[in-house]
């Protein structure tokens, strides 16, 4: 009778343990899933790093966002290095068939923030009647109209932005309102 009471506590001991081991490797593992990578445009990096804090906060979940530009993104995604990647402007149909064909997954177009281009300007003779076209504006930053009126024969300053992807996607937005 003895014998059999030792036995179930050994039975029910490695019960346990197995359990245990068990439960150990799944917790393990399940804390080694909790991290995504991603890496990308700059422009929505405040937004995300809140977001992703909060979310941490909310669910345990890292998320580790390199804000290294749009088309380091794009190279970060196509390479597969990162589970996701931000970018001003959608991948083209080439970059989207290179990542097919090196991931074997489609990638899926989220749009996550929405910003603007604005034009502003230090005039203060001009004062708040100035009104820019789109037209006027796109002609400004393609580099067709260069001086502030001709009686103020001042020099337009036009400033871009860094990173080349975002810029060429702006310009060929800028392209669409130029007709001459």
């Amino acid at each position: 009778m003895k014998i059999q009471t030792i036995t179930k506590e050994k039975i029910t001991m490695k019960k346990i343990l197995s359990s245990l081991l068990l439960c150990g490797m799944i917790f393990g593992t399940s804390l080694a899933q909790t991290q995504l990578n991603g890496a990308g445009a700059t422009f929505p990096y405040v937004i995300y790093s809140k977001w992703f804090d909060v979310y941490k906060q909310k669910t345990g979940i890292q998320i580790n966002y390199q804000s290294i530009g749009s088309g380091g993104g794009i190279r970060q995604m196509i390479e597969g290095t990162v589970d996701f990647g931000a970018t001003d402007g959608p991948m083209t149909d080439e970059q989207l068939a290179e990542a097919q064909r090196k991931q074997g997954a489609s990638i899926l177009h989220i749009p996550t923030v929405l910003g603007a281009v604005v034009a502003t300007y230090n005039l203060p003779e001009v004062g708040a009647d100035l009104k820019l076209t789109p037209d006027v504006i796109a002609d400004i930053f393609l580099g067709k109209i260069t001086k502030w009126f001709h009686k103020y024969n001042k020099k337009i300053i036009v400033f871009f932005c860094i990173s080349q992807k975002s810029c060429n996607f702006k310009k060929t937005y800028l392209h669409l309102f130029s007709h001459k």
